[in-house]
């Protein structure tokens, strides 16, 4: 019964005019942060938008996709996944600007992309203006605020998500961990992040949160363990390639975390 609840609320917040549209970009949004998995979701957005080329959601999912390879450094042309992202995002609001899920993605190029917190409070503010029991959004604003150092606040909406979505997906846990390690929350942070490495098993993000708290707590060895599993991951990972999109607004805030990286030897 969950399950149909959400999926009728994002069917009629996308604004789906064809049923095999709305099923082909549900599936894609359920896609891991993985390359091929969201390669193979761009194609399944691609052939939903030639079924309903007018659903907001579609092209909302596709800027969110699209940005996704970019953030996570799985493509191998970065500019012109954001570029893609960029316009898809502004068809989608073109389309319909009382879409929640326009101004969620929109929210998240303002921030990742463009390090602009204000313009990315507003939009995560509007599409909750939109949608004010949407947990995803819940969690959203949580990190958003994370990032601006507004730490109470960022695990207030934290929990708020949780609450309004008690079977969350594991993305929840993933997001919470960032928010606690930002806060100094580190124990929380550590459970959190374990929770979504239990699904995300080869993310460098969530051992990024796990070095930052187990740093924190001055468990090196720890945090150690996790910087060589980002390297093994990838031997070319530096702080400053894949780390570029990381919006902390705070740079004192964004210097003592990189320090723990780097202590942890991930390399700039």
């Amino acid at each position: 019964q969950r399950v149909e609840s959400a999926m009728v609320r994002y069917a009629r917040s996308a604004n789906f005019t064809d049923l095999n549209a709305y099923e082909l970009v549900l599936r894609a949004a359920n896609a891991k942060v993985e390359k091929t998995a969201l390669i193979e979701s761009l194609g399944l957005i691609e052939q939903a938008i030639k079924l309903d080329p007018n659903s907001a959601g579609a092209h909302a999912q596709l800027a969110n996709s699209y940005l996704l390879l970019w953030r996570h450094s799985l493509t191998d042309d970065p500019d012109e996944m954001l570029r893609r992202a960029r316009s898809a995002a502004t068809r989608a609001i073109a389309i319909d600007n009382n879409s929640y899920l326009s101004h969620q993605v929109l929210s998240l190029i303002y921030l990742y992309a463009d390090k602009d917190h204000t313009q990315a409070l507003a939009s995560i503010s509007k599409a909750l203006q939109i949608n004010p029991n949407e947990a995803d959004l819940m969690v959203r604003m949580g990190t958003l605020l994370g990032f601006m150092n507004r730490d109470a606040e960022a695990i207030e909406w934290i929990g708020k998500a949780k609450l309004q979505n008690p079977l969350h997906p594991v993305w929840y846990e993933w997001n919470a961990g960032f928010v606690y390690a930002a806060a100094g929350e580190n124990e929380r942070a550590i459970i959190a992040s374990k929770k979504a490495l239990e699904v995300y098993k080869t993310s460098a993000s969530i051992r990024r949160v796990l070095i930052a708290a187990h740093g924190q707590l001055g468990q090196w060895t720890e945090a150690k363990r996790y910087a060589l599993e980002i390297i093994e991951g990838n031997p070319r990972f530096t702080l400053s390639t894949h780390m570029r999109n990381s919006p902390f607004q705070d740079p004192a805030e964004r210097e003592h975390i990189w320090n723990i990286f780097r202590q942890a030897g991930l390399p700039d």
